[in-house]
Order: C-alpha cells, then structure tokens, then sequence
C-alpha cells in the first residue's frame, strides 16, 4: 500500500495540530513524526528534531496542500519571538 504524502493521525478532536501535539502522529511518506517525543523515524532509523522544527512540520501538515502565509507561520511556528519575515525564507 503506497503511504500519502502528508497526514495526521489524531485523538480525534477538533482543536488545531498545534494544540494537541501529544495526541498527533504524522506520517510524512515512509517518514513516522512523533511531536511528543520530537523524533522522526522510518526503516528503524531515528532522529530527533528541535522544537521549532516539529512546529513548522506541524504547521505545515495541518494545512497540507495549501499555501501557508508568512504571518501563519510567524504566528504559529515563531509565536512569542520577535523575527522579521525574511526568518521564513
């Protein structure tokens, strides 16, 4: 069975990816995302990631195959720190 690009495995609620992270698997292709643990994982092979970057991974999963604002991403993945636009880039 070939795996979607992008999606969400969730508890079930209707809340945004962004507020219930312990309750979300993603699945990026063969790629396994567990924001609770902050690893990504496929074939036995295991990362960890920084936070920020789970954030934009989630950010940008919740709105797949959508184009993502600047001001969405500011808000969502950089909230609380003061950054200009050229951050995103």
């Amino acid at each position: 069975m070939e795996l979607p690009l992008c999606y969400l495995e969730t508890g079930g609620n209707n809340q945004s990816c962004m507020e219930r992270p312990t309750t979300t698997m993603l699945r990026i292709g063969a790629w396994c995302v567990n924001p609770t643990s902050g690893q990504i994982s496929r074939d036995g092979e295991t990362a960890r990631v920084e936070v920020r970057t789970m954030r934009l991974l989630l950010c940008l999963a919740e709105h797949a195959g959508e184009v993502v604002s600047i001001d969405n991403l500011l808000n969502q993945v950089w909230s609380g720190v003061v950054v200009a636009p050229d951050s995103v880039y």
